[in-house]
């Protein structure tokens, strides 16, 4: 029974906390590329966009380079 309850815990938190996101696939200029997965914003991004990487910690997300 405490398997069961951690499990409906578990699955009532992710509902609780779902966000919707959007995975963004970046070619860095060496070639690498990183697929970095974040809550959908306001920023619209469409292939060939400037961006940055920002990293905060254990954070990272992906914003618009400024011009």
């Amino acid at each position: 029974a405490a398997v069961a309850g951690a499990a409906a815990g578990n699955a009532a938190e992710r509902l609780i906390t779902k966000e919707d996101a959007i995975e963004i696939l970046v070619q860095l200029k060496g070639g690498e590329r990183r697929a970095i997965v974040q809550a959908k914003g306001a920023q619209n991004f469409e292939p060939g966009d400037a961006v940055i990487i920002v990293t905060n910690g254990n954070k990272v997300r992906v914003a618009k380079a400024p011009k």
